[in-house]
């Protein structure tokens, strides 16, 4: 394990954030059912896909231990992962290597894209599959800190922090530790290369983190939501003012006061009407593209700087635009007689 303090944890955090940004965990029942099939690669490369590696697995075993001896831990020597039981000693449970070639791809270039990386396992990954995806987020987190040419890249403590930042919190807070009866003797074997305590100030920080991010974002979905009704009820309201000046062209009617009837000449501009179905055009647009958040699991740094103001101005508009409408509404409404009125209502969409 390596000793750091919380301090050094939050400067890493802080980093990676910047970085690579936080994001949901993943739904880990696939990736466990993969396992249990012994569909390994299937399992691995979902691994990567989730921290944005769209790289080939090519996958090799090892014995957990060599042939003719019982001597665990030896089926390879992994220089990616520590193993310690509780009195600070080596033992075996499940070990795994990534090779790192030194021509690796940037990330996001189409280089990337299925290019070929070197997985060795030891043969007892089903044994215990949640330290296996936690210590293959691991082990491909080091790819992808590389891709991203970090300077950080093979540092321990930070690799262990992107994974976990990357989806993988809760995998690693479930898969980290292993304890095993034999014997009537209790062995727990802890990985990963964060103490116990700064393991869990880590853990803690991201989930306040992820907790943070997720209540932005729905925050933002139902801005969104709002907006989406406010301009729902806008064209209704557009559809009925059509039908108002209608009745007030073709329909016999009562003597329209002098203030009125100089507001409804102003109604029958020709881009009158025009005006307000241009807004909810443009607004829908706008709001189209607003509809990425609703299904945003990754959240880069700042993400949603700037898109609360948006919606915030397009309401304040909507409410102001539709204001104004349910005042000229008003105006025609009261030039009608009663039973157009209930026709109108009737045949609103």
């Amino acid at each position: 394990m390596v000793e750091v303090d919380n301090k050094y944890i939050d400067s890493a955090i802080d980093d990676l954030v910047h970085l690579v940004g936080v994001k949901e965990c993943i739904s880990n029942g696939l990736l466990w059912q993969l396992l249990r099939e012994g569909k390994t690669k299937d399992c691995v490369e979902g691994i990567a896909n989730y921290l944005g590696l769209p790289i080939s697995v090519v996958l090799s075993y090892v014995p957990s231990v060599y042939p003719g001896t019982t001597v665990p831990g030896h089926g390879f020597v992994s220089q990616e992962l520590a193993k310690t039981d509780s009195t600070g000693k080596g033992v075996e449970s499940i070990t795994a290597q990534v090779s790192a070639p030194d021509n690796l791809p940037l990330f996001g270039s189409s280089n990337l894209r299925n290019y070929f990386v070197t997985v060795r396992v030891s043969d007892n990954v089903a044994n215990h599959p949640w330290t296996f995806m936690a210590m293959m987020a691991h082990e491909l987190s080091h790819i992808l800190l590389r891709s991203l040419q970090d300077r950080e890249w093979d540092n321990e403590v930070y690799t262990d922090i992107a994974s976990m930042l990357l989806g993988f919190n809760e995998v690693v807070n479930r898969g980290r530790t292993v304890v095993e009866q034999d014997s009537n003797v209790t062995r727990t074997t802890t990985y990963g290369y964060l103490s116990d305590t700064g393991f869990s100030y880590a853990y803690q920080k991201i989930s306040r983190l992820l907790e943070t991010n997720c209540e932005l974002k729905k925050g933002i979905v139902q801005k969104i939501e709002q907006l989406r009704s406010l301009l729902v009820r806008l064209k209704k309201s557009i559809s009925k003012f059509k039908q108002y000046i209608e009745f007030i062209d073709t329909s016999p009617r009562k003597r329209i006061r002098g203030h009125d009837a100089q507001q409804i000449v102003s109604l029958h501009q020709p881009r009158y009407v025009k005006k307000f179905e241009d807004f909810v055009s443009a607004s829908e647009a706008r709001l189209q593209k607003c509809r990425y958040y609703e299904a945003i699991k990754h959240y880069q740094h700042n993400w949603h700087t700037g898109m609360e103001d948006e919606l915030n101005q397009l309401t304040h508009e909507a409410k102001r635009v539709a204001k104004s409408l349910e005042k000229d509404l008003r105006v025609l409404k009261k030039n009608m007689s009663f039973r157009w009125r209930l026709r109108i209502t009737f045949r609103s969409p």
